[in-house]
């Protein structure tokens, strides 16, 4: 059994109910892998969801008020933010027991914050070691917390620790017994984990033919010509900073990104890959396409720190002064990549490869039984 641990990070990245945190819940639940989240990071990301919905309700509320104040809709006497209020407080304590169930059902062993060693904590504190980047930066206290919790843990196991954070992870490489990822993708595709999925598929031969049909040239036809029928979910929408993987541009402190999707009606040739079965009589597809895109950002940095930037990116994009002298607005036409998921619910176990090409031809119509969701993930600008 392979011990893993999640740093904050990684729950703002996937969420509870990603594609591949259910592909790792697989793992969890015939308990080939123990999972382990220390307590801060539960909080942190608890934290940040009840943000979320507290903004969004906010903008409601404000919403609602502006209406009423331009007199574009009667007063209600109240009774719409009483209804607001009341399902703000349903929301508030649904994601708690969202959160707590999730790791209940998963066995989660929760590291608590009262095992952290102070002394230690505050050593590296004075010291900027450990976690902590310099002398008595608190902005790291946290990172320090999950630091001192992973040097614990390892002491008595091999930890595989799943963490984005630059400056954590390069405090990690130096304790033993710790192997550091940056994704869950990444931990997915180890090779013990890969073949003890095919394993687990194997067990159930109709699950292994399923996934065969699917990485089928077939399958792939019939996927890209219902994509393309019935167009990609979220391409017309703006993609924010938590979307973009902008590799060349990661040693710039970009502020806020915005990019749109370009290409708008054109069918595109997409690649289809790595189909994994989730549970339930559920399967997902991973694809991605290449395409153009309009990007716009401001970043606190000079002119000359995009000197080292590939040329054909640096054509590609326009530099502008702002009223700010450290902040610069860009923008550009970039070549990217989409990267999405297509999650395919009510595929029947009993289907044979004959059966699951007559429905996929039927795909997005009546006749077919096999229900789509599809999400674009992330967005790389792909310039090499």
């Amino acid at each position: 059994m392979l011990t893993v641990l999640f740093d904050t990070n990684i729950l703002h990245q996937e969420g509870l109910y990603s594609t591949r945190i259910q592909r790792f819940q697989r793992l969890l639940k015939e308990s080939e892998c123990k999972l382990i989240i220390p307590e801060i990071v539960i909080e942190e990301y608890r934290s940040k969801i009840i943000s979320i919905a507290e903004q969004e309700f906010s903008i409601i509320k404000k919403s609602w008020d502006n209406l009423q104040r331009k007199k574009l809709i009667k007063n209600d006497g109240g009774m719409f933010s009483y209804s607001l209020n009341s399902n703000y407080k349903d929301c508030i304590n649904n994601i708690s027991t969202s959160i707590d169930s999730w790791l209940k059902e998963n066995n989660v062993e929760i590291y608590k914050i009262s095992n952290t060693c102070i002394d230690n904590l505050f050593k590296n504190y004075f010291a900027g070691h450990g976690a902590f980047r310099e002398k008595k930066s608190r902005e790291d206290i946290p990172d320090a917390v999950i630091y001192d919790a992973i040097i614990n843990i390892a002491k008595e196991t091999k930890l595989y620790v799943i963490v984005k954070d630059d400056g954590l992870q390069k405090a990690l490489e130096e304790i033993e017994n710790v192997e550091c990822l940056t994704s869950l993708d990444d931990f997915l595709n180890i090779d013990s984990i890969k073949e003890t999925t095919i394993k687990l598929d194997k067990k159930e031969s109709r699950i292994s033919n399923i996934l065969g049909y699917l990485g089928s040239t077939d399958a792939g036809i019939h996927l890209e010509s219902y994509l393309n029928g019935v167009g990609i979910n979220n391409l017309d929408n703006t993609f924010s900073s938590d979307m973009i993987n902008a590799f060349y541009f990661q040693d710039i402190p970009i502020i806020e990104a915005e990019l749109i999707a370009l290409d708008q009606g054109k069918e595109k040739e997409i690649y289809f890959y790595n189909p994994s079965y989730l549970e339930n009589n559920k399967f997902c597809i991973y694809f991605k396409f290449d395409s153009r895109a309009s990007i716009k950002f401001s970043c606190r940095c000079q002119e000359d720190d995009f000197d080292d930037l590939p040329r054909r990116l640096s054509k590609a994009i326009s530099i502008k002064e702002t009223d700010d002298s450290n902040v610069l607005d860009v923008s550009g036409i970039l070549d990217v990549e989409f990267l999405g998921v297509i999650i395919m619910s009510n595929i029947s176990q009993e289907f044979t490869p004959q059966e699951l090409d007559i429905h996929f031809s039927h795909m997005g119509s009546e006749q077919c039984e096999i229900s789509c969701a599809v999400d674009i993930e992330s967005v790389d600008i792909s310039y090499l």
